[in-house]
Protein backbone atom coordinates (compact mmCIF):
# COMPACT_ATOMS: atom_id res chain seq x y z
CA UNK A 1 0.00 0.00 0.00
CA UNK A 2 2.87 2.46 1.00
CA UNK A 3 3.45 1.98 -2.99
CA UNK A 4 0.31 3.14 -4.10
CA UNK A 5 0.40 5.98 -1.95
CA UNK A 6 3.39 6.97 -2.99
CA UNK A 7 3.48 6.48 -6.90
CA UNK A 8 -0.49 6.96 -6.91
CA UNK A 9 -0.53 3.63 -9.32
CA UNK A 10 -2.06 0.52 -8.24
CA UNK A 11 -3.59 -0.76 -11.17
CA UNK A 12 -4.61 -4.67 -11.76
CA UNK A 13 -3.27 -5.14 -8.31
CA UNK A 14 -5.20 -6.50 -5.07
CA UNK A 15 -6.22 -4.72 -2.21
CA UNK A 16 -8.61 -6.84 -0.03
CA UNK A 17 -9.44 -5.96 3.37
CA UNK A 18 -6.87 -3.02 2.47
CA UNK A 19 -7.38 -0.52 5.39
CA UNK A 20 -6.91 2.96 3.15
CA UNK A 21 -9.46 4.87 5.73
CA UNK A 22 -8.72 8.54 4.90
CA UNK A 23 -6.34 8.26 2.57
CA UNK A 24 -5.47 10.57 0.07
CA UNK A 25 -6.23 8.91 -3.20
CA UNK A 26 -6.48 12.20 -5.53
CA UNK A 27 -5.97 11.19 -9.22
CA UNK A 28 -4.52 7.85 -8.56
CA UNK A 29 -4.76 4.49 -11.18
CA UNK A 30 -7.11 1.80 -9.58
CA UNK A 31 -8.24 0.77 -12.83
CA UNK A 32 -8.68 -2.76 -12.53
CA UNK A 33 -8.23 -3.32 -8.74
CA UNK A 34 -9.55 -5.94 -6.25
CA UNK A 35 -10.55 -3.58 -3.44
CA UNK A 36 -12.91 -6.21 -2.21
CA UNK A 37 -13.92 -5.80 1.57
CA UNK A 38 -11.46 -2.43 1.74
CA UNK A 39 -11.94 0.66 4.21
CA UNK A 40 -12.40 3.45 2.31
CA UNK A 41 -13.77 5.46 4.79
CA UNK A 42 -13.38 9.49 4.63
CA UNK A 43 -10.70 8.93 1.82
CA UNK A 44 -10.50 11.22 -1.08
CA UNK A 45 -10.76 9.68 -4.57
CA UNK A 46 -11.15 12.76 -6.58
CA UNK A 47 -10.36 11.76 -10.15
CA UNK A 48 -9.26 8.42 -9.62
CA UNK A 49 -9.01 6.02 -12.40
CA UNK A 50 -11.23 3.31 -10.89
CA UNK A 51 -12.38 2.01 -14.23
CA UNK A 52 -13.08 -2.08 -13.95
CA UNK A 53 -11.92 -1.89 -9.79
CA UNK A 54 -14.53 -4.53 -8.02
CA UNK A 55 -15.67 -2.43 -5.25
CA UNK A 56 -17.99 -4.98 -3.85
CA UNK A 57 -18.65 -5.12 -0.34
CA UNK A 58 -15.85 -2.28 0.60
CA UNK A 59 -16.92 0.79 2.94
CA UNK A 60 -16.98 3.84 1.50
CA UNK A 61 -18.83 6.05 4.19
CA UNK A 62 -18.07 9.85 3.68
CA UNK A 63 -15.82 9.01 0.92
CA UNK A 64 -15.46 11.32 -2.18
CA UNK A 65 -15.14 10.24 -5.83
CA UNK A 66 -16.08 13.91 -7.00
CA UNK A 67 -14.87 13.51 -10.76
CA UNK A 68 -14.09 9.85 -10.46
CA UNK A 69 -14.07 7.56 -13.47
CA UNK A 70 -16.35 3.98 -12.47
CA UNK A 71 -16.87 2.78 -15.65
CA UNK A 72 -17.19 -0.87 -15.67
CA UNK A 73 -16.99 -1.09 -11.36
CA UNK A 74 -18.38 -3.89 -9.53
CA UNK A 75 -20.44 -2.42 -6.76
CA UNK A 76 -22.10 -5.50 -5.00
CA UNK A 77 -23.04 -4.56 -1.53
CA UNK A 78 -20.57 -1.54 -1.18
CA UNK A 79 -21.34 0.55 1.50
CA UNK A 80 -22.19 3.71 1.19
CA UNK A 81 -24.15 6.94 2.86
CA UNK A 82 -25.51 10.42 2.53
CA UNK A 83 -22.12 11.42 3.11
CA UNK A 84 -20.67 9.86 -0.33
CA UNK A 85 -19.76 12.12 -2.53
CA UNK A 86 -20.74 11.29 -6.18
CA UNK A 87 -20.62 14.51 -7.96
CA UNK A 88 -19.50 14.62 -11.61
CA UNK A 89 -18.01 10.68 -11.69
CA UNK A 90 -17.62 9.83 -14.77
CA UNK A 91 -19.28 6.26 -15.28
CA UNK A 92 -20.83 4.49 -18.58
CA UNK A 93 -21.96 1.43 -16.48
CA UNK A 94 -21.30 -0.97 -13.66
CA UNK A 95 -22.04 -4.23 -12.35
CA UNK A 96 -24.33 -4.54 -9.06
CA UNK A 97 -23.12 -8.44 -8.97
CA UNK A 98 -19.77 -10.03 -9.42
CA UNK A 99 -18.52 -11.59 -12.30
CA UNK A 100 -19.60 -8.93 -14.19
CA UNK A 101 -23.18 -9.62 -13.52
CA UNK A 102 -26.41 -7.13 -13.42
CA UNK A 103 -24.94 -4.22 -15.44
CA UNK A 104 -26.84 -0.72 -15.41
CA UNK A 105 -27.74 0.15 -17.37
CA UNK A 106 -28.99 -2.89 -18.95
CA UNK A 107 -27.45 -1.84 -22.23
CA UNK A 108 -26.25 1.57 -23.40
CA UNK A 109 -24.78 3.84 -21.32
CA UNK A 110 -25.52 6.10 -18.46
CA UNK A 111 -27.08 9.64 -19.46
CA UNK A 112 -24.76 12.61 -17.43
CA UNK A 113 -25.51 12.62 -14.05
CA UNK A 114 -27.37 9.13 -14.02
CA UNK A 115 -25.02 7.40 -12.23
CA UNK A 116 -25.02 10.13 -9.52
CA UNK A 117 -29.22 10.09 -9.27
CA UNK A 118 -28.90 6.65 -9.40
CA UNK A 119 -27.01 5.97 -6.05
CA UNK A 120 -28.53 8.79 -4.10
CA UNK A 121 -31.68 7.07 -4.60
CA UNK A 122 -30.28 3.66 -3.28
CA UNK A 123 -29.66 5.09 -0.11
CA UNK A 124 -32.97 5.18 0.65
CA UNK A 125 -32.97 1.58 -0.42
CA UNK A 126 -30.67 -1.46 0.43
CA UNK A 127 -30.37 -4.72 -1.70
CA UNK A 128 -30.46 -7.98 0.18
CA UNK A 129 -28.26 -10.28 -2.16
CA UNK A 130 -28.92 -14.07 -1.15
CA UNK A 131 -26.69 -16.28 -3.48
CA UNK A 132 -28.00 -20.10 -1.89
CA UNK A 133 -31.72 -18.85 -2.16
CA UNK A 134 -33.44 -17.61 1.14
CA UNK A 135 -35.05 -19.26 4.40
CA UNK A 136 -37.80 -16.89 4.35
CA UNK A 137 -39.37 -17.97 7.68
CA UNK A 138 -35.92 -17.06 8.77
CA UNK A 139 -36.17 -14.05 7.21
CA UNK A 140 -39.58 -12.64 8.15
CA UNK A 141 -38.54 -13.26 11.78
CA UNK A 142 -35.52 -11.48 11.20
CA UNK A 143 -36.82 -8.61 9.73
CA UNK A 144 -39.70 -8.12 12.50
CA UNK A 145 -37.25 -8.50 15.08
CA UNK A 146 -35.21 -5.13 13.57
CA UNK A 147 -38.19 -3.58 13.34
CA UNK A 148 -39.24 -4.09 17.11
CA UNK A 149 -35.76 -3.66 17.71
CA UNK A 150 -35.45 -0.29 16.48
CA UNK A 151 -38.44 1.05 17.89
CA UNK A 152 -40.62 0.24 14.92
CA UNK A 153 -38.32 1.62 12.13
CA UNK A 154 -40.86 1.36 9.55
CA UNK A 155 -38.86 -0.75 6.99
CA UNK A 156 -40.50 -2.29 3.87
CA UNK A 157 -40.32 -4.90 1.17
CA UNK A 158 -40.09 -2.85 -1.95
CA UNK A 159 -38.97 -5.43 -4.70
CA UNK A 160 -38.38 -9.56 -4.69
CA UNK A 161 -36.29 -10.90 -7.86
CA UNK A 162 -35.25 -14.16 -8.35
CA UNK A 163 -32.14 -13.84 -10.89
CA UNK A 164 -31.59 -17.73 -10.98
CA UNK A 165 -28.87 -20.01 -10.35
CA UNK A 166 -30.15 -19.42 -6.37
CA UNK A 167 -29.74 -15.63 -6.56
CA UNK A 168 -32.60 -14.14 -4.97
CA UNK A 169 -32.02 -9.98 -4.14
CA UNK A 170 -34.42 -8.60 -1.77
CA UNK A 171 -35.28 -5.38 -1.96
CA UNK A 172 -35.90 -3.21 1.09
CA UNK A 173 -36.67 0.61 1.86
CA UNK A 174 -35.46 2.15 4.94
CA UNK A 175 -35.49 5.80 6.60
CA UNK A 176 -32.59 7.89 5.94
CA UNK A 177 -29.58 7.14 8.71
CA UNK A 178 -30.58 3.82 9.34
CA UNK A 179 -28.37 0.99 10.31
CA UNK A 180 -30.84 -1.40 10.82
CA UNK A 181 -30.26 -3.53 7.33
CA UNK A 182 -26.79 -4.33 8.07
CA UNK A 183 -28.48 -6.44 11.20
CA UNK A 184 -31.47 -7.73 9.13
CA UNK A 185 -28.22 -9.14 6.55
CA UNK A 186 -26.41 -10.14 9.40
CA UNK A 187 -29.32 -12.08 10.99
CA UNK A 188 -30.42 -13.75 8.10
CA UNK A 189 -27.21 -15.05 7.25
CA UNK A 190 -26.79 -16.28 10.73
CA UNK A 191 -29.91 -18.45 10.17
CA UNK A 192 -29.38 -19.74 6.55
Amino acid sequence: MRELLVTHNGSGKSYVDANLRAANLDGVNLEGVDLTWADLSCATLRHANLKNANLAESLVLHTDFTGATMTGACLEAWNIDSNTVLDDVDCQYVYLLRHQQERRPSSGDFAPSEFTKLFQEVLSTVDLIFHNGVDWKAFVAAFNQVQVENENTPLEIQRIENKGDGVVVVRVSVPPDTDVVNRVERRDRHRS
